[in-house]
C-alpha cells in the first residue's frame, strides 16, 4: 500500500501495540496520525515526544471511546479539516474481567461504532473514496481459553470484521482483522485482574513465547495492509511473519466431500430415551487448507514465511492437507448424561414471554419443571397475561409467573433473581434468551445480546456456583446459526452472536470448580416476531436487499420455536459445560465440534486465492 499523504486514525495509540504501529507509520509517508486517546501523564509524554520528533504530522484528539458523541465530533474534526480519513485503526482495548461493561464497550462497542462512522464518511455510496479500516482483535478471538468476557469481545470483533467484507464493493472500505499472540504490552500484566472463579495463577504459561510490538507493527504495515483484502483475519505470533486464518464462512458451505460414517453400534441407546437405539444422522463436514503457494512479498520476509509454510507442512504432513469439522448428532456424542433433570427444578427464562424463550417456558414445564419465573419486558403485560393463562390452563396455577425485567440493567436482573430464591429457595437453571435484532441501534443490541447475557450468566454463576457454597447448576445461552456463519446483512447482531459463542466456550473449563455448566444453542431460521417485523427498518443503510434474502435462506425449512424448546431440555439434561448445539429444520440437536487448535486453520501469506 502507497502510505503517501496518507490520513490516519488510530485508537490507543499511545502506548504497547498501538505506540509501536504509530512509530512505524511515521517512517512512511503518510501526512498526518492523529491520536484519539484519554488524556493521561502517559499519553501526553508520549505525544510530546512524538510531536519534538515529527512535528505537525501527529495530532492529538482528547478521546473516551466509549462516549459516542465525543467519539464522533473528532471523526468530524479529523475529516473537516482534511476532506478525507485514509485509514482506521481500532486498536484501544482493556482486560478486565471484572470490568466488563467497560470491556465491552471499549473491546468490542467501540470497534463497530467507530467503523461505521468512518465508512459513513469515507465510503464510496456517500461520495468518498473509501478507505481502510484495521481492527486489533486478539488470538484469544480464534481461541477459547480462561477469560470468558475478554474472549468474547474479541470473538465478535472477529466476526464484525468478517461479516464487513460482503459490503466492500459499495463502501470500497476494506476492513481487515489482526489477532496478535502474546505480547510484551501492559496488558499481559492485566490478567490476573480476572473473576473470582478464574484461577490465574498459571495463565501466563499458556503463553509460552511473547513478541515485542514492534514484530505485530511491522507485520501489519509491510505485510497486511499491501495484501489484506477485507474481511481477512490475520495472525501475527511469536515475532514471526503474519499469515491468514482459513475461517470458513458457513460449516453446510465449504462441503469438498460429504462423508459416509458408519453408524453407532445396533445396542446403542441414550439413556432414558423411550425408543431405544437412536441413530441420527453423522455428518463430517471436510474443508481443506492449502499452503506453499506464493508469497507476495520480498527479501528477508519471503524466507521468513518460507520458513513458516515449511513449518506447517512438518506440521500437518503435506503442503496440501485437510481437517475436519464434525457435526455431530447428540445421540452419537456418547456423552455422560449431566446429573441433572429438569423435573422438580427452578428456572428462570428471560425473554420468556415470546417465541423461542416462551417456548422453552411449555418445554421446562411439560418436564415437569417445579416453577418458570418469566422474566421479561412488556409494559402492557398484555403478552405477558396472555403467556401465563396458557401456562395455567396446561399445566395449573403456580408453575410460572411473569416478572418484569430489563436485562441490560444488572441491578434489577440480580434483584428479581433474588426474589426467585428467597421464593423458590434456590434457582437450579437459567436460559438466557432476551435478545433483539436492530442494527440502527447498535449500542442497545449490543447491551442486550452480548453484555445482557454475559451479565446474567455471572450473577447466575455467583449464585450457584460452588466456589460461593451453591450447589450448582445449568445455564443455556440461546445464541444463533448467526453465531457460527457470517451474515452480511446483520453485521453487528452475528458479531454479537459470535460473542456469546466465545463466552460460552470459554467457560468450559471453569465447570469443575463451579459446578455450572454453562452452554449455548444455535436455533436456524425459527417461526418467531423477527420474522414478520420489517427487516429492511432495522438494518444499516449499506445493506443491499439480496444480503437480507441470502440470510434467510441458511436453513431447510423454517422450523417452530417448539423444535429449540425441546433441545433447549435436551441440552439441560444431557450436554458438557461449553458445548454448543445447533437446532434447526424441526429436527432434532446435533453438536458442533471446532477444531481445537486455531492454528489448524493457518495458511501462510499468499496461499489463499479468496477468503
Amino acid at each position: 500500500m502507497d502510505f503517501k499523504e496518507k490520513i490516519v486514525v488510530i485508537t490507543g495509540g499511545t502506548c504497547g501495540i498501538g505506540l509501536s504501529i504509530v512509530k512505524k507509520l511515521l517512517t512512511t509517508e503518510i501526512k498526518v496520525i492523529a491520536l484519539f486517546e484519554l488524556v493521561t501523564p502517559n499519553s501526553a509524554k508520549v505525544f510530546f515526544e512524538l510531536e519534538e520528533i515529527h512535528g505537525n504530522r501527529v495530532e492529538f484528539y482528547s478521546c473516551d471511546v466509549t462516549n459516542t458523541l465525543k467519539l464522533k465530533g473528532n471523526f468530524d474534526k479529523v475529516h473537516e479539516k482534511y476532506k478525507t480519513i485514509d485509514i482506521l485503526i481500532n486498536n484501544a482495548g482493556i482486560i478486565n474481567e471484572n470490568a466488563l461493561e467497560r470491556m465491552i464497550d471499549i473491546n468490542y462497542k467501540a470497534v463497530v461504532l467507530s467503523s461505521l462512522m468512518m465508512i459513513e464518511r469515507v465510503g464510496k455510496h456517500k461520495g468518498g473514496k473509501g478507505g481502510v479500516i484495521i481492527n486489533l482483535a486478539s488470538i484469544l478471538g480464534l481461541a477459547d481459553l480462561f477469560l470468558p468476557i475478554y474472549c468474547s469481545t474479541k470473538h465478535a470483533v472477529v466476526s464484525f470484521t468478517r461479516t464487513m467484507k460482503q459490503h466492500y464493493d459499495k463502501t470500497g472500505v476494506r476492513v481487515i482483522a489482526i489477532c496478535p499472540g502474546a505480547t510484551n504490552t501492559g496488558m499481559l500484566n492485566d490478567i490476573p485482574k480476572g473473576l473470582d472463579f478464574i484461577d490465574t495463577s498459571g495463565a501466563l504459561q499458556l503463553f509460552p513465547s511473547s513478541q515485542s510490538p514492534e514484530n505485530v507493527a511491522n507485520g501489519l504495515v509491510d505485510v497486511v495492509f499491501d495484501q489484506g483484502r477485507s474481511g481477512d483475519v490475520w495472525v501475527i505470533e511469536e515475532d514471526q511473519p503474519p499469515y491468514i486464518m482459513n475461517i470458513v464462512d458457513h460449516w453446510k458451505r465449504i462441503i469438498k466431500r460429504l462423508a459416509c460414517v458408519s453408524p453407532p453400534p445396533p445396542d446403542f441407546s441414550v439413556p432414558g430415551s423411550p425408543g431405544g437405539p437412536r441413530h441420527g444422522k453423522w455428518k463430517f463436514h471436510q474443508f481443506r487448507l492449502v499452503t506453499g503457494l506464493s508469497v507476495q512479498f520480498s527479501g528477508r520476509q519471503r524466507d521468513r514465511a518460507s520458513e513458516r509454510a515449511n513449518e506447517t507442512r512438518r506440521l500437518f504432513g503435506s503442503s496440501e492437507f485437510s481437517r475436519w469439522r464434525a457435526l455431530v448428532p447428540v445421540a452419537a456424542l456418547f456423552l455422560r448424561r449431566a446429573a441433572m433433570e429438569v423435573k422438580d427444578k427452578v428456572v428462570i427464562v428471560t425473554g420468556g414471554t415470546g417465541g423461542i424463550g416462551f417456548a422453552a417456558v411449555q418445554a421446562l414445564l411439560r418436564h415437569e419443571a417445579k416453577y418458570v419465573a418469566i422474566f421479561d419486558l412488556d409494559s402492557m403485560h398484555t403478552r405477558a397475561a396472555a403467556c401465563v393463562k396458557k401456562i395455567e390452563q396446561e399445566f395449573g396455577t403456580f408453575k410460572a409467573d411473569f416478572y418484569t425485567c430489563d436485562v441490560t440493567i444488572t441491578s434489577e436482573f440480580a434483584a428479581r433473581y433474588d426474589e426467585i430464591v428467597g421464593m423458590q429457595g434456590s434457582v437450579d437453571i437459567l436460559v438466557n434468551y432476551a435478545n433483539i435484532v436492530d442494527e440502527r441501534r447498535a449500542h442497545h443490541m449490543i447491551d442486550t445480546n452480548l453484555t445482557g447475557t454475559i451479565n446474567c450468566t455471572l450473577i447466575g454463576i455467583d449464585r450457584m456456583g460452588r466456589h460461593h457454597n451453591g450447589k450448582g447448576g445449568a445455564i443455556v445461552n440461546v445464541c444463533s446459526i448467526f453465531g457460527l456463519r457470517t451474515a452480511a446483512a446483520f453485521p453487528i447482531y452475528t458479531a454479537s452472536k459470535f460473542g456469546v459463542y466465545g463466552f460460552t466456550k470459554a467457560m468450559k473449563d471453569h465447570y469443575q470448580h463451579l459446578g455450572v455448566r454453562v452452554m449455548a444453542i444455535c436455533p436456524g431460521i425459527t417461526e418467531t416476531s423477527l420474522l414478520h417485523q420489517n427487516i429492511k427498518e432495522d438494518v444499516l443503510n449499506i445493506i443491499p436487499d439480496k444480503f437480507i434474502d441470502e440470510a434467510f435462506q441458511c436453513s431447510k425449512y423454517i422450523q417452530q420455536p417448539e423444535n429449540v424448546g425441546k433441545a433447549i431440555v435436551q441440552m439441560i439434561e444431557e450436554a458438557e459445560s461449553g458445548a454448543v448445539w445447533v437446532s434447526e429444520d424441526n429436527e432434532p440437536p446435533y453438536s458442533v465440534k471446532d477444531p481445537v487448535l486455531y492454528k489448524d486453520r493457518a495458511v501462510p501469506v499468499g496461499s489463499m486465492s479468496s477468503t
